[in-house]
């Protein structure tokens, strides 16, 4: 079955609940491409919760609306069938920065946040002065709050190590 349909499915304008219930049963006998389903009719209609022939009107409506489309036959005698639902195009996003933050340079390993750009934009934000003066090469990772997350113990020995060279040498 694939996932991608039940939401499409939900959405289609002027369905009958027969027709939706049955086409969300049909649905879940498909594979990832939304082909090769072929159950029975008395398996729809105790998936769907009607009577044989609610289903066969279902299916009859559905195929004259080319929601699906039958595509030959399947084991025993049924006839298979391809779910035919408008879906949305999956939008893939970008790593571009969003509005209002500073472009990564890897020359600029400590590049400024001074001006905020988008006032609703937390990263940028000029009140909460913690997050703006993070960096991403920062040792010190911040939780959501904006509370420092206790070290590692590499890091802490590392601290540890560098606070010891410095009492000494001075």
């Amino acid at each position: 079955m694939t996932w991608r349909l039940i939401g499409p499915i939900w959405r289609l304008p002027d369905v009958t609940a027969a027709q939706r219930l049955v086409l969300l049963a049909l649905a879940s006998f498909t594979d990832k491409n939304g082909s090769n389903a072929y159950p029975s009719l008395a398996t729809l209609a105790s998936m769907a919760c009607c009577n044989r022939s609610t289903v066969h009107r279902s299916i009859k409506a559905l195929l004259k609306r080319q929601l699906i489309q039958a595509t030959g036959k399947g084991r025993k005698g049924t006839i298979r069938y391809r779910v035919n639902v408008p879906m949305q195009q999956r939008v893939l996003h970008s790593a571009t920065p969003s509005v209002g933050t500073a472009p990564y340079n890897p020359i600029n390993k400590n590049p400024s946040y001074k001006n905020p750009v988008n006032k609703g934009d937390s990263f940028n934000d000029s009140r909460n002065q913690q997050a703006v003066n993070i960096d991403r090469f920062s040792s010190v990772q911040y939780s959501k709050r904006g509370t420092p997350l206790p070290e590692s113990g590499s890091d802490m020995s590392a601290r540890v190590a560098r606070e010891r060279e410095a009492r000494r040498k001075g």
